[in-house]
């Protein structure tokens, strides 16, 4: 049961790696509440406005909106706009993350130790990390980074990189079974 949800889950996301493919259609007012209000529909037209805005935000000096667009309960989907690699690493303890390039190409790197990290809730962040392994990524490419594994957007080819980020919390088990 496990194994078909993550299935339909990661063929669900890959199809919707194909969103930026197509040019912006009429914008949406509810694409501007998509950071206020918990939904579980994003439409295409949303996410391209999702993408402009932030990119025009950028451009005029603004702080992007970027951030969630999904929610439902513990699992989250947000987006990721990033114009320069990110300097910290990231680690999170009890959920996993998957990477879906919507738009440009880049790099993350997985693995490798935080040195001296710092706490926000159940992540860990650290400027200061050693190793791991840099995967180029392009539209439409997936990554999948496990819980307990630093992680960090190393590089940015181009304009932009535009990442559909999916938190994935560690499944809780039913109450009353066996640990």
């Amino acid at each position: 049961m496990q194994r078909s949800r993550c299935w339909v889950l990661a063929s669900w996301l890959a199809s919707a790696a194909v969103v930026a493919a197509e040019p912006p259609t009429t914008a949406s007012a509810a694409a501007a509440d998509v950071a206020h209000e918990p939904r579980t529909f994003i439409s295409h037209a949303d996410i391209i406005e999702r993408i402009g805005m932030t990119a025009a935000a950028l451009k005029s000096g603004q702080r992007p909106a970027g951030g969630q667009m999904l929610e439902s309960g513990p699992w989250s989907v947000g987006m990721v706009y990033r114009t320069t690699a990110q300097e910290a690493s990231d680690l999170h303890e009890v959920e996993a993350e998957l990477f879906v390039v919507l738009e440009g190409s880049g790099a993350i790197t997985m693995g490798g130790k935080l040195i001296n990290p710092t706490r926000r809730g159940a992540s860990l962040s650290s400027t200061a990390f050693e190793g791991g392994t840099e995967y180029k990524l392009s539209k439409g490419d997936m990554l999948l980074v496990p819980e307990n594994t630093p992680h960090r957007i190393s590089g940015v080819e181009g304009e932009r990189v535009v990442f559909m980020t999916v938190h994935l919390a560690r499944p809780q088990p039913p109450v009353g079974a066996a640990k």
